[in-house]
C-alpha cells in the first residue's frame, strides 16, 4: 500500500540530540535542534504515557469501544496534510504513532517489536497509503492496522 509522495523520513545528524530532523525526505525543510530534542522528548513521554495507560491488556468497554486519546481521534486526512506540509504537526503525528506502537509492544503478549526489522520512518508509506483510501477514518484506526498487518512479522524477543 502505497500513495504518490510518500517516502520514509529519515532521521539525519550526528549523536544525541544533534543533527536535523528532515520530515518527508524533503532536505529544504530543516528545524533546529530545538526541535529535535523536543521531538524526542514528546516521543518518550507519548510512549511512557500510553504504556501506562496500555497496561491491562485487551481493556475496553464491555461493547468492546474504547475512548482514543490525543492525535489518533483527528481523521487520517489530516495527517496526510500534515505530511503535505511536512509540519511539525506531521511530527506530533509520528510522536503518536511511536507511543501506540510502544504500548502494543509492552501490552501484547510475546513482544517485543511490533515493528519487526523496521523503524517508524518505513512504515510512513503505508500509513499515507491507508489514510489515502480512508480519509474520513481516524487515525488510531490507520495505525492500528498496520499493527494488525505486522503482528505475525513482529519481533518476539531482543535478538
Amino acid at each position: 500500500m502505497s500513495g504518490p509522495g510518500f517516502s520514509p523520513s529519515p532521521l539525519m545528524g550526528e549523536g544525541q540530540g544533534g543533527g536535523v530532523f528532515i520530515v518527508a525526505s524533503n532536505p529544504s525543510v530543516q528545524t533546529s535542534n530545538i526541535f529535535t530534542r523536543s521531538f524526542a522528548g514528546m516521543t518518550r513521554t507519548a510512549a511512557l504515557l500510553l504504556c501506562l495507560l496500555a497496561a491491562p491488556a485487551g481493556a475496553a468497554s464491555l461493547d468492546g469501544r474504547y475512548h482514543i486519546q490525543g492525535l489518533g481521534n483527528r481523521d487520517c486526512s489530516i495527517f496526510l496534510a500534515e505530511f503535505e506540509r511536512s509540519s511539525p504537526g506531521f511530527a506530533r503525528f509520528l510522536a503518536w504513532t511511536a507511543g501506540y506502537i510502544t504500548a502494543m509492544n509492552r501490552a501484547a503478549p510475546k513482544t517485543f517489536d511490533v515493528l519487526g526489522e523496521r523503524d517508524l520512518y518505513a512504515v510512513v508509506d503505508w500509513l499515507g497509503g491507508y489514510c489515502e483510501k480512508n480519509p474520513d477514518q481516524p487515525y488510531a484506526t490507520a495505525v492500528d492496522a498496520l499493527v494488525k498487518e505486522l503482528f505475525p512479522e513482529r519481533r518476539k524477543t531482543r535478538n
